[in-house]
C-alpha cells in the first residue's frame, strides 16, 4: 500500500508529504516511500522497544499520540471571564503567542528537519483559521485583568466533538484556567452540540497536559505512535 497524499501539509511546506498507517511489526518497503519527501508513518496500539528501535534507525521517532475521551456527566456553566472569540475579529499577537505557546511538544516543533519558523507559521495559520472558523467552530478565551490569558478551540471530528489547542499564557498557569476551559468546552459539546462526550488529542510526551485531561475525567481510548520519514535530510 502506497502513502495516501495530503494535498494541505505538501503545499505548507512546499514538498510532497504522505501519511502510511504501518503495522507495528511490518517491514517497510521504502522504494514505495521514495515518491514523497516526508511521510508520517502511523502505528497504533503498543510497539515494543525493538519494534521501536527498527523504525528509529529508518525514521525520526515524532509522537506518541494519544486521543482522549470523557463522557459528559455534569454541566457547568462557563466561567464569566470566558468569552467567544467573533469569526470577523482580527487576531491579535497575545493570541498567537498563546496558541504557538500550545505547541511545546508539538512533532513539527520537536523533528529538527522542520524549522522553528515553520512550526510558528504552522500554529499561527492554526489559531487564525481556528478564529475566523475556517477549521474549527468555536474558540473560547479566557480573560482576565482586560489580557487574554488562555484559550481553546471546538470542532467535530470522526462524529465528536473536539479540543483542538488548549492552551493557557505562561503568567496565568496554576490558576485553573485550563480546568475552566475544559468545562467551556464540554458545556459547548453538550449544550450548543447534542453531544455526551467529548475528546482530545494530545502528545504522550506533554505531561502537564495528559494530568490535566485525567484529572478532568478523560480517559486514553487511542494510541499512536508517529514517525517522519524524510527522503532527504534538508531542513524546512
Amino acid at each position: 500500500m502506497k502513502p495516501e497524499y495530503l494535498a494541505w501539509d505538501s503545499n505548507f511546506f512546499n514538498c510532497q508529504v504522505g501519511r502510511l498507517p504501518v503495522k507495528p511489526a511490518e517491514l517497510i518497503d521504502e522504494e514505495i516511500l521514495n515518491d514523497f519527501d516526508l511521510v508520517y508513518l502511523i502505528i497504533e496500539n503498543e510497539i515494543t522497544p525493538a519494534q521501536k528501535k527498527f523504525f528509529q534507525e529508518r525514521a525520526f521517532f515524532a509522537d506518541e499520540k494519544l486521543t482522549y475521551q470523557k463522557k459528559i456527566t455534569t454541566l457547568i456553566k462557563p466561567d464569566d471571564n470566558i468569552f467567544s472569540w467573533r469569526s470577523d475579529q482580527k487576531v491579535n499577537d497575545s493570541v498567537l503567542e498563546i496558541g504557538i505557546e500550545s505547541g511545546e511538544f508539538s512533532r513539527f516543533k520537536t523533528d529538527p528537519s522542520i524549522s522553528n519558523e515553520k512550526f510558528v507559521e504552522l500554529y499561527k495559520t492554526w489559531i487564525i483559521n481556528s478564529a475566523n472558523r475556517t477549521i474549527a467552530e468555536e474558540l473560547y478565551y479566557f480573560e482576565e485583568a482586560s489580557q487574554i490569558a488562555g484559550l481553546i478551540t471546538l470542532g467535530i471530528k470522526n462524529g465528536n466533538p473536539d479540543i483542538g489547542i488548549l492552551s493557557v499564557h505562561k503568567n496565568f498557569r496554576g490558576r485553573g484556567i485550563a480546568r475552566k476551559l475544559i468545562s467551556a468546552a464540554e458545556y459547548w459539546a453538550q449544550n450548543v452540540k447534542g453531544y455526551d462526550q467529548i475528546q482530545v488529542v494530545t502528545q504522550g510526551a506533554n505531561i502537564v497536559a495528559c494530568r490535566a485531561y485525567e484529572k478532568c475525567g478523560f480517559c486514553v481510548v487511542k494510541r499512536e505512535y508517529i514517525f517522519h520519514w524524510w527522503k532527504n535530510k534538508q531542513k524546512l
